[in-house]
């Protein structure tokens, strides 16, 4: 993983994701730890239809698409909205909407990072359109988990028409004011499973598929099949050692979270 300043980003143009991905063009990904009130994580099983990763657990994932600004969070707007069903208020009298990285706030200032949370979580864009029903309107605190946003490549080889993820991945906290049993969730249909984890159970979750996964990725030899680069079939809970490596760097800026938290 390499952290990326996003001042060296220079976008280029716009395509849809298979196309990118088979293309093994370089984009934007969001993965959003999502935490309730009392410290306690959602993971989400993946259907057994989707073509990558299936019946693997993951957080919360979005691509960015075009015309999607503020640095990202409309990505974690429309993430919660989309995959859980919940409208987001980032409340401005509430905890600091900052984080460890690039558009954080300086602790010493008072200054809170604002969106135009009521009007967004009221647009068509956010809340289905007048002929879906009332979704939940959840206040939540963001934060940024890494100093940068972190690059990865995967190769997917033959198994996947020789697609290639290359991705510049913000990692993100999205703290809820609310404990999870008191929201009504409404899942994306990909969902196949999901449940909330404490950070420490997290982190065991992570080092014993670490441990599980070395000696069949060991088994897979020098990451080529008939010539071409492939770093492995899906295995795991996580799905492969590039988003398990991704999660450890989240658990890392987690940790410091909580941490400053109870400084």
């Amino acid at each position: 993983l390499t952290p990326i300043p996003p001042s060296l980003l220079i976008p280029l143009d716009n395509h849809p994701i298979d196309i990118t991905h088979r293309r093994g063009l370089m984009h934007v990904g969001h993965c959003l730890f999502v935490m309730d009130k009392r410290g306690k994580m959602l993971f989400l099983k993946r259907s057994k239809e989707v073509v990558t990763c299936p019946n693997t657990w993951s957080i919360l994932g979005e691509h960015s698409v075009a015309g999607e600004v503020n640095d990202g969070w409309d990505v974690v707007f429309r993430g919660m909205f989309e995959e859980l069903g919940l409208i987001v208020s980032v409340d401005a009298d509430g905890p600091n909407n900052s984080g460890v990285g690039w558009n954080a706030v300086d602790a010493d200032e008072t200054e809170k990072i604002t969106i135009e949370a009521e009007g967004r979580q009221r647009s068509n864009r956010y809340d289905g359109g007048a002929d879906e029903p009332e979704h939940p309107i959840v206040p939540v605190t963001i934060r940024n988990v890494t100093q940068y946003p972190l690059y990865y490549i995967r190769h997917y080889g033959q198994r996947k028409d020789n697609r290639v993820d290359r991705q510049i991945t913000y990692l993100w906290l999205v703290q809820l004011h609310k404990r999870y049993e008191e929201i009504e969730w409404r899942l994306d249909e990909e969902v196949a499973d999901h449940k909330w984890i404490s950070v420490g159970a997290f982190e065991d979750w992570l080092s014993n598929d670490e441990e599980e996964m070395r000696s069949s990725e060991a088994e897979f030899g020098d990451g080529t099949v008939d010539g071409v680069k492939d770093d492995g079939p899906a295995q795991g809970d996580f799905c492969h050692w590039t988003i398990r490596t991704l999660y450890q760097a989240g658990l890392k800026g987690l940790k410091q979270i909580i941490v400053n938290e109870n400084s």
